[in-house]
């Protein structure tokens, strides 16, 4: 789902240079957009939650502060993290759009800006949906106050935000595993990752194979529901990504020696490898 608060396109566009448009939303974790290669310039600084954009081979993930420019030519290509992803966006269209890109030093891909100037983009969708001929330079003026921001701020590491994909890896799975859908393979596809290749370096990582701490992810709730008395062992099985009861019961008993059944009735202390 796709929320817009605001958003404006340019109705002008007979010249070497203009705002093409610019939009303020939010979008959840289901949205897709539509892949397409761009002739313009675009910027989307991100608000809150978390967005993953395509770069060569892999999703780059983006957070509050960060800005990511695609430039002439990109494949425009995200999707939103689980938590959603609020942004506003910036796109400059026109001849002249490849001498701002040089003339800023301005790098495709991800850079950290802080936070965005709410009231000149809030300006520049107001005067986009009253353009006039006169109005158009005035835009123009705003959308460089914006774009010298993110050109001033300074350069850092390129892996300021970006996660090692076992990390990544692991905090998909800590936060997927109760979908019973969710298995190495929907991993490897969310990270771009070959799953032979992921699993090796995973593995490498934390001394553990992703399906293990998966699995492990799983065991570790229903035992935490268990404890709690308040969920039957189907419920459980459900809350905590197993597919069915019977697959639950199965995996519980080979890994603990006993069936989830009574478990409160247990003296169970969890092993220390979960």
């Amino acid at each position: 789902m796709k929320k817009i608060w605001l958003t404006a396109y340019s109705p002008l566009r007979f010249s070497s240079l203009f705002v093409r448009s610019c939009g303020h939303c939010h979008v959840d974790s289901t949205h897709r957009e539509k892949k397409r290669v761009i002739s313009y310039i675009n910027f989307y600084w991100c608000v809150e939650g978390s967005g993953y954009f395509k770069k060569d081979d892999r999703y780059c993930r983006i957070l509050p502060g960060d800005v990511w420019y695609m430039p002439v030519g990109a494949v425009h290509d995200f999707y939103p993290g689980e938590e959603g992803f609020h942004y506003y966006w910036l796109a400059l269209d026109g001849e002249a759009v490849i001498a701002v890109e040089q003339m800023l030093q301005l790098a495709p891909g991800k850079k950290f800006c802080g936070a965005p100037p709410d009231e000149l983009f809030q300006q520049i969708l107001a005067g986009l949906r009253h353009l006039t001929p006169e109005r158009r330079i005035e835009m123009l003026g705003i959308a460089f106050q914006i774009l010298f921001r993110i050109a001033a701020s300074p350069a850092v590491s390129e892996n300021k935000h970006e996660k090692a994909p076992a990390v990544e890896a692991r905090d998909l799975i800590e936060r997927e595993f109760a979908d019973p859908s969710f298995n190495v393979n929907r991993l490897a596809e969310l990270l771009i990752r070959h799953r032979v290749t992921l699993c090796r370096e995973f593995k490498k990582k934390y001394r553990i194979s992703p399906s293990e701490y998966l699995k492990g992810c799983r065991l570790r709730k229903a035992v935490e529901l268990l404890s709690e008395g308040k969920h039957s062992v189907k419920e459980t099985a459900a809350l905590c990504g197993f597919s069915s009861q019977e697959y639950f019961a199965t995996v519980f008993q080979k890994e603990f020696g006993r069936p989830p059944g009574n478990f409160r009735d247990w003296d169970f202390a969890l092993p220390e490898k979960f």
